[in-house]
């Protein structure tokens, strides 16, 4: 009897032990949860840093798009899109990092710094991390006299409560002295959001939600007005990629803005040498300075790229768009006056072709009832003229659209990708590599659907909104 109430009083005190552990983590976690989330998103950096990217939640925010159609998109070619990363972390610290495991060590503040001593990092880490570093320092770890210890690669201090980190010492000295660096942008609202500085500074906030929805601003000076485009989903084709604006100098400057971005691709100097050549050899005068007088709104269009062939010529269109009529009189006639041209008709548009190099590279112009169209080549203009739509319109308060095309941008992609590794472009990869390092992430990019981001224009500020993914299905409703 004595052992049979030994065994239960066992049994009852181990139940009152792990109730009792239940309660301990759980209240752990409840006090280490309302800690790490009371502190403001704030970070320290040094005074040159050009890009951060901040998050109020950063482990919400990893988890929202492990969830989202994004994703459900990709994963198929590409199932760990952050799978780089979470690689470097784990050998950098020692720590497999995932939302829990980053809420626990880290906090949920994050704010990752570009600038050019380095990259860093700032961050509210919870009770764990501070107990843990002052344990180092009891064990004989201490911060130096400016106050930065090291762990591993890193160099790291504290700022108000705030843990800075980097591989760069300099980065970490910078943060602590620097008070002149950047306002951070934040919003408590989206999963993160990337900030830049530069010619055109800005934020652009990263929403959940379907389609990847953004938001944001940048100093942009664009004119605004009244009428509302139609241009942006008028081409019968959708386009890889438009820029619409209400002026031509407001889309040329728009483009210059992402020519930063793709500059560095291997084929794009190319293609812009072959254009600026064509336009140098043939005389093309400069455009008269009001010779887009009366037109309502421009958009410009790279339709395709003839990847497949020896000299991957881009299929382009520029559209002119008039309020009532278009003028009788060519808006860049006088641009290629002393050219030779062959008069031409396309259904009932009448214009001009100037032949180079057959039907691959031949400019068109063209006058139809609303537009003046010109395209790079012949056949292009046949498919073009007649045939661009009324709309739908965009709405009334939007000055710039622009618009992409995944799929369009990712066979294209593909076909230079593995051009360039056969003719061994491509440092240090094979074709081999090629196809099992980087064409599953161009299928991956292929399969987003359409980027589509609406601007208005207010006093030398661009606000926009829009999708980075919307769905093909939803993009035509």
């Amino acid at each position: 009897m004595k052992r049979l109430m030994g065994r239960k009083r066992k049994l009852i005190t181990g139940w009152r032990l792990f109730f009792l552990a239940v309660v301990a983590v759980a209240s752990f976690w409840f006090t280490e949860n309302r800690f790490v989330s009371s502190a403001a998103a704030r970070a320290f950096y040094p005074a040159g840093t050009y890009c951060m990217i901040s998050s109020w939640d950063f482990p919400k925010a990893w988890a929202a798009f492990h969830r989202s159609d994004v994703f459900q998109r990709m994963r198929k070619d590409w199932p760990r899109p952050y799978g780089d990363w979470e690689l470097a972390v784990r050998l950098d610290t020692g720590i497999r990092p995932d939302p829990n495991r980053w809420t626990l060590w880290m906090g949920r503040r994050t704010v990752l710094a570009y600038a050019p001593e380095g990259v860093g990092i700032t961050s509210y880490p919870g009770h764990l991390t501070r107990m843990a570093d002052a344990l180092r320092s009891a064990l004989g770890y201490r911060p130096d006299d400016k106050g930065i210890a090291t762990y591993r690669e890193f160099s790291y201090a504290w700022r108000d409560g705030y843990l800075i980190a980097s591989k760069s010492r300099a980065y970490v000295e910078a943060a602590l002295a620097d008070s002149d660096a950047p306002l951070l942008h934040t919003d408590s609202d989206a999963m993160f959001t990337v900030q830049w500085e530069g010619e055109h500074p800005g934020y652009v906030n990263f929403e959940n939600g379907a389609g990847a929805p953004v938001s944001g601003q940048m100093e942009f000076s664009a004119t605004d007005g009244e009428r509302a485009l139609t241009l942006p989903q008028a081409w019968p084709t959708a386009p890889m990629l438009s820029v619409t604006a209400r002026e031509p100098d407001d889309a040329v400057a728009l483009f210059s803005v992402f020519e930063n971005v793709i500059e560095d691709a291997p084929i794009y100097p190319w293609l812009r040498g072959l254009v600026g050549q064509t336009i140098t050899g043939l005389g093309v005068r400069a455009p008269r300075e009001d010779w887009a007088a009366g037109a309502d709104h421009v958009s410009i269009a790279l339709l395709d790229v003839a990847a497949d062939q020896a000299v991957p010529l881009p299929d382009m269109a520029l559209a002119l768009r008039y309020p009532d009529a278009a003028p009788e009189r060519s808006p860049i006639g006088e641009m290629i006056e002393g050219i030779e041209t062959l008069p031409y008709v396309w259904g009932s548009n009448s214009g001009v072709m100037v032949p180079l190099l057959g039907t691959e590279w031949s400019p068109c112009i063209a006058r139809t009832p609303h537009d003046w169209i010109v395209t790079s080549r012949e056949p292009l203009m046949a498919e073009i003229a007649g045939k661009l739509a009324e709309g739908p319109a965009c709405a009334a308060e939007v000055d710039v659209a622009l618009r992409a095309s995944w799929e369009k941008l990712g066979a294209f992609a593909d076909q230079m990708v593995q051009r360039f590794a056969k003719d061994e472009m491509i440092p240090r990869m094979n074709v081999d590599d090629v196809r099992a390092n980087i064409l599953p992430k161009i299928a991956a990019a292929s399969k987003l659907g359409e980027l589509r981001i609406d601007g208005t224009a207010r006093g030398g500020t661009l606000k926009f909104s829009g999708h980075l993914a919307k769905s093909t299905e939803s993009a035509t409703k």
